[in-house]
Formats: structure tokens, C-alpha cells, sequence
């Protein structure tokens, strides 16, 4: 069998023209990190909490706390004219989740997208509190929070990417200039917190810095000019040796 040797030149264009269908095809990927981490709580509905840079989700009956729903932001502007291939959402579990011994100890944690960029009270959500209506993007089923529970301090859960997901993004970049807002809440515990006195807490407790983890598709005219810059380099350097 005859092998065709290729002059270094050549071998690199082959390989650019290569990365680039890949490129087209796959995208490439990037992780952002939060530029919000935060909770709004419904017994506190016009108070600001965003300082406290982390994310509650749950029940609490304490009179400053109520329903508890985490909200994260995220800021894609840097993809405008891009097209979203896949998104997931990472949280860090802290080490002190809190449960009742009554009720149902599991709930799933759904996430949910703002459509919206929002302040950080109960009532700067429409309706207060979030729009839960619409689609869930993602779910994590059944955690445990009593008596420390599922979620170890450290332990990273991710939301997994789903095309609802994926569309709640691609929103976020051709619509609200790239800031995706998401609310993440437990109905199960939200229930029973509000239906059975006996109940005083079930919350999960994140840290800050939730990580989006994301795959985007150049526009065609970025890898169009991509491409004639790097062909142009490599048709420099063969003509040099």
C-alpha cells in the first residue's frame, strides 16, 4: 500500500479544515459561572437578599423565611449570534442540609427559567414568587434532607440538559441580551410546609458560584472568517518552505 506524504503545511490544513467541520458540527464548549446566586423568601416578600451569596430551596417556618426558591443568573451576551447545542447547571451542596422527621424527607428540585432578568425580592418575580407554570428544564429527583441527608457538603449536583433547556437559553441570547435567569424550588416541601403545621423545615442549602456548562455553535460568517485567516496563514508558512 502507497502512502502519500503530506508536507508539514499540508498536514496543518487538513487538520484546521478538520477542527472546523468538528466546530460546525459539535460546537465547542465553555463554563460560566454564576453572576447571581441568591433566594427569595415568601414570608419576606419585599426584602432584598442577594448579598447572602448562596441558594436556599425548600420550606423554613421561621417568620423571616417561608417558601424558599433559589435564584441564579447567568450572563451569555459573549454568544450573541450563536446558537446553544447543550446547557447543564451545576450547584455545590453545603454541608448542613435541614429536614423534619415529618412528612415526605424526598423531594425532587425542579428548575425553572424567569423568561426574564429579576430583581432579588419575592416580589419583583410576576407572579411574586416566580412563574412556576411553565416548563420544567430540569430535574433532580428525590434528595433526602433529614438528619444531613442526600446532599453532602462538597457534593456537586447537576441539572441536565434538555431541549427545554437549551431553548430557555437560546431565549436568553436573542431576546434578553443574554441574561439567563432561572428559579430552582422543591413543590413537594413547599406542600407540606405550607399544608402541615407539624413541619418546620425541609431546605437544601447551595453554595455560590453555580456553574452553567454550555455548547455553542459559531455563527457561519465567524467560522467563515475563522477559516480565511487560518487558511491564509497556512498558505503563508507553505509557501515558505
Amino acid at each position: 500500500m502507497k502512502f502519500t506524504h503530506l508536507s508539514p503545511a499540508r498536514s496543518q490544513t487538513w487538520i484546521f479544515a478538520i477542527t472546523l467541520c468538528m466546530i460546525s458540527i459539535q460546537g465547542f464548549g465553555d463554563t460560566l459561572v454564576s453572576t447571581v446566586d441568591s433566594y427569595i423568601r415568601s414570608y419576606k416578600t419585599g426584602t432584598s437578599y442577594e448579598g447572602e451569596h448562596r441558594t436556599l430551596v425548600g420550606y423554613h417556618d421561621n417568620e423571616n423565611l417561608g417558601l424558599l426558591r433559589g435564584v441564579v443568573q447567568f450572563d451569555l451576551s459573549a454568544y450573541s449570534g450563536m446558537t446553544i447545542n447543550d446547557v447543564s447547571l451545576s450547584l455545590t451542596a453545603v454541608a448542613g442540609q435541614d429536614g423534619d422527621q415529618h412528612g415526605t424527607t424526598y423531594a425532587d428540585i425542579l428548575l425553572k427559567d424567569t423568561g426574564t432578568t429579576f430583581g432579588y425580592t419575592w416580589n419583583s418575580f410576576t407572579p411574586n414568587g416566580g412563574d412556576t407554570s411553565g416548563a420544567t428544564l430540569s430535574t433532580l429527583t428525590g434528595y433526602d434532607v433529614y438528619d444531613g441527608g442526600d446532599l453532602v457538603g462538597g457534593d456537586i449536583f447537576t441539572f441536565a440538559s434538555s431541549s427545554d433547556f437549551i431553548s430557555a437559553a437560546q431565549n436568553a441570547i436573542d431576546v434578553n441580551s443574554g441574561i439567563l435567569s432561572l428559579v430552582i424550588y422543591a413543590p413537594v416541601y413547599e406542600e407540606q410546609g405550607v399544608k402541615d403545621s407539624t413541619i418546620t423545615r425541609n431546605f437544601y442549602r447551595f453554595a455560590e458560584h453555580s456553574t452553567l456548562n454550555i455548547s455553542v455553535i459559531p455563527e457561519p460568517s465567524t467560522l467563515l472568517m475563522l477559516g480565511l485567516s487560518l487558511g491564509t496563514l497556512c498558505l503563508f508558512r507553505h509557501k515558505r518552505v
